[in-house]
């Protein structure tokens, strides 16, 4: 979400014998002050002599309350003793400390960034933190010389992982690697070669114990202070792997993705018309935001495939999407049998509709990020929707042939208070009147467009533009001239971290295959039959750039 750009004093002279940054008069009535001290504690939780020097990092916080807010617009430095102060302009601020060979952690005493508590700030305020430091553990092993390794630590709260290299020393030496300074948790291993200057890669990755994936990996357990050795890696020549999901039509297809992507229960569910696709493209992200899942329905009658996928995902809501020409008044009271609330989002046109969603799930939130796509076409919009449901941004229809930025869709921008705007398209999609208006509505954001030559191009041009997970190697391939089996992915490829790319019905492109394995992707799942992707495709034959 948004976070503040810039710090009022100069963190470059934060090493300090006092530990603290001066602070003249003038400033003190614009500027907020922060503490923190670092206690070092052993493994047993007994007061410890800490080092000489402790290193504090100060990083917006996250707008949410919640996390850190990125790298942007953070600072650090080391100071004398265990105490500093920070003085900062007014807003969200977070701080992690750290020592060699002792485990970081962040405000509120948490080693994960998206989980550290948020000191929200007022002028003139001056608030105090403590935070616990305990002994690091130290993982080795022997790697292949030219790799890199890191270790990821599972949130045991959401089992997401988190890298530690920010804060671990990662050695590699004759073969052998070292990382230190760990906080105590179940961690994945990983090493991997990064691309040559073209991009490519030789070498696949590679987790403990000797499994190309992380759902494969076997974990390590860190203590405070552990020393664990033998941890061993060795990367395998780089290779693709395909599968496939497919049902018996549209709505299978997306009852047999959601199955692979969503545990039961969940707190939302949005259904969409399979006869048509604008409705789900903006309600993909909306229910990513939100750890919900996306149904495809008949506009008449309910599939009895997918009555069974909403019985098994027992959702808290259910939110309808489209007018009831798009989903039938019967289909709606079908549903509130099956669940307790049940909401209807529909507007004049794909356009309203879309607004709507975006304001049901978001609220006053914020967006880093607010991307733009044409509703006279799916493409651009399913590709990009992954990108924004991982990210937590949403995805905003707009008629893209019209000259101008027409003034709905100007206030629904405004309304995210975004740091930037992502156009998906080349000007036939999105016109340059609308984006040249975009940029006069706010000058003060990154406007910029992202675009191929094509719908597969832009595709790629999406994905190579975006950050992801880097754990993933996964990627959905769907048709890029029919919607019907892949409308249906957008939450599933939110939840599971995944990319969609756009490929030809009978081949794929060698630039699809080269920007999926810049990014460390060699696993890819087909959305559709035979029909849909032909057998070639799944063989990955190659064809035109």
């Amino acid at each position: 979400m948004k976070t503040p750009h810039l710090l009022t004093a100069a963190i470059t002279a934060l090493v300090l014998v006092s530990g603290s940054i001066a602070v003249d008069a003038s400033a003190e009535e614009t500027t907020a002050t922060l503490i923190v001290t670092a206690d070092y504690v052993t493994a047993d939780g007994s007061p410890a002599e800490g080092p000489a020097m402790t290193t504090f990092q100060l990083s917006p916080g996250d707008s949410d309350g919640v996390g850190w807010g990125g790298p942007g617009g953070a600072s650090s430095g080391s100071v004398f003793g265990g105490t500093t102060s920070f003085s900062v302009q007014p807003g969200a601020w977070t701080v992690r400390a750290s020592a060699d060979g002792w485990a970081h952690s962040w405000l509120g005493g948490t080693p994960f960034a998206e989980s550290a508590e948020v000191a929200v700030l007022a002028a003139g305020e001056t608030r105090t933190f403590v935070v616990e430091l305990h002994p690091g553990g130290t993982v080795s092993g022997v790697v292949g010389s030219n790799a890199s390794v890191d270790a990821y630590l599972q949130d045991p709260a959401t089992g997401d992982w988190e890298s530690m290299s920010r804060d671990a020393n990662a050695v590699v030496a004759d073969g052998r690697y070292t990382l230190d300074s760990l906080p105590a948790g179940e961690y994945a291993v990983r090493a991997e070669r990064e691309p040559d200057g073209e991009g490519r890669r030789f070498f696949s990755d590679r987790y403990w114990k000797d499994s190309p994936t992380l759902a494969g990996a076997t974990t390590v357990r860190v203590d405070a202070g552990s020393t664990t050795t033998g941890i061993d890696l060795r990367l395998r020549p780089w290779q693709y792997f395909t599968d496939r999901v497919a049902g018996s039509d549209r709505y299978d297809t997306a009852v047999s993705v959601s199955r692979s992507a969503f545990t039961a229960p969940v707190p939302v569910l949005y259904l969409v018309s399979g006869a048509n696709w604008p409705d789900a493209l903006s309600a993909g992200p909306a229910a990513a935001l939100q750890g919900g899942a996306l149904l495809l329905t008949d506009p008449t009658i309910l599939p009895d495939v997918v009555t069974a996928e909403i019985r098994r995902l027992a959702p808290e809501r259910i939110v309808v999407v489209g007018s009831s020409l798009s989903v039938s008044t019967g289909v709606e009271e079908r549903l509130r049998e099956l669940s307790p609330v049940v909401d209807r989002i529909g507007g004049r046109d794909r356009y309203e509709t879309s607004r709507l969603v975006v304001v049901d799930a978001f609220g006053d939130l914020e967006a880093d990020t607010v991307f733009l796509a044409t509703g006279t076409n799916f493409p651009d919009a399913l590709s990009v929707g992954p990108v924004a449901g991982y990210a937590g941004d949403p995805v905003l229809l707009v008629d893209g042939a019209q000259s101008a930025l027409d003034a709905p869709t100007e206030a629904a921008l405004r309304a995210r208070s975004p740091l930037g705007v992502q156009i998906i398209g080349s000007e036939s999609a999105i016109s340059a009147g609308i984006a040249a208006d975009v940029e006069s509505a706010l000058p003060d954001i990154d406007v910029r467009r992202v675009s191929g030559g094509d719908r597969i191009r832009t595709s790629v041009a999406v994905n190579r533009g975006s950050n992801g997970d880097p754990l993933n190697d996964t990627a959905y391939l769907v048709r890029a001239d029919s919607f019907a089996d892949a409308l249906g992915s957008i939450a599933a490829a939110s939840e599971l971290h995944r990319r969609i790319y756009l490929t030809d019905s009978d081949c794929i492109r060698q630039s699809v295959l080269d920007a999926a394995q810049q990014l460390g992707i060699d696993r890819f799942v087909l959305l559709g039959g035979t029909g849909t992707l032909s057998s070639a495709v799944a063989a990955l034959s190659t064809c035109a750039p």
